[in-house]
């Protein structure tokens, strides 16, 4: 009872702020996650002669090459 009081405290004090307050770690997140992703498709299908249309192997290719990069992300975001 005591932590929903706080909570509700806080939100009635700053609700904009509080409804806002994950968002900005978030946006980070989702853009180094999409950063390596697009780069390596974007990569793939240039060196695959794809003349502007993306192929399944380069969207396939581009999933498992960025993996690396993306799973570490994913990790801080949970914690």
């Amino acid at each position: 009872k005591i932590a929903t009081a706080e909570a509700t405290a806080v939100f009635k004090a700053n609700p904009v702020a509080a409804c806002l307050s994950g968002l900005v770690p978030r946006i980070i997140g989702v853009g180094f996650k999409r950063v390596p992703k697009f780069g390596i498709l974007l990569g793939l299908s240039f060196f695959m002669g794809d003349d502007g249309n993306i192929s399944t192997a380069a969207a396939f290719g581009a999933s498992v090459l960025s993996a690396p990069f993306i799973n570490p992300i994913r990790m801080i975001e949970k914690q």
